[in-house]
């Protein structure tokens, strides 16, 4: 006696019902890690780091002789060579995620920031003033009236730098 077997159009249909519930399996896990945050920007910062330290090592961007005095709070000046006096105050503030980081960025930025293509996860500037986000930390650097000798595009790739740094921290 031989196996009985489903006629060819049963087995088609036993095929498409397959994949169709396969399909449906592979979507309702992927809509469940979607709404639990799987695919969400991870918080990289549980903490604000220590401003100066992560500047010092792109000092030299800026030229010769620039070295940074600590601020208040999380803030850090770079000062112009031999003199000591601030020429930019750099902060940096950790937000809850980088959704309300990048909330409150787009917020301070919505009015009289550009933004700045390639600066962290996020970047804006209206010339002195630069924001820009790396994950959950919010970055501002404010640059001020006296440069000394350092021209706006040695600031640039200064600010680029530091961003790409705290990425790879």
């Amino acid at each position: 006696m031989q196996p009985e077997t489903a006629p060819p159009g049963r087995r088609t249909l036993i095929v498409l019902a397959s994949i169709v519930g396969v399909l449906a399996l592979l979507a309702a896990g992927g809509l469940a890690a979607y709404l639990s945050g799987v695919f969400d920007e991870q918080k990289r910062f549980g903490a604000a780091p220590a401003v100066c330290p992560t500047l010092v090592p792109g000092l030299h961007l800026l030229g010769t002789g620039y070295g940074t005095a600590a601020g208040t709070g999380s803030t850090c000046n770079v000062t112009l060579p031999g003199t000591g006096t601030p020429m930019m105050t750099v902060s940096y503030s950790v937000g809850a995620s980088p959704d309300a980081v990048s909330a409150q960025l787009r917020d301070r930025a919505a009015a009289t920031f550009h933004e700045v293509d390639g600066l962290g996860d996020e970047g804006f500037s209206n010339g002195r003033l630069t924001v820009f986000r790396v994950g959950n930390l919010l970055v501002g650097i404010a640059v001020l009236a006296d440069i000394g000798s350092t021209t706006d595009a040695q600031i640039k790739v200064f600010e680029n730098d530091l961003a790409t740094r705290l990425a790879d921290a």
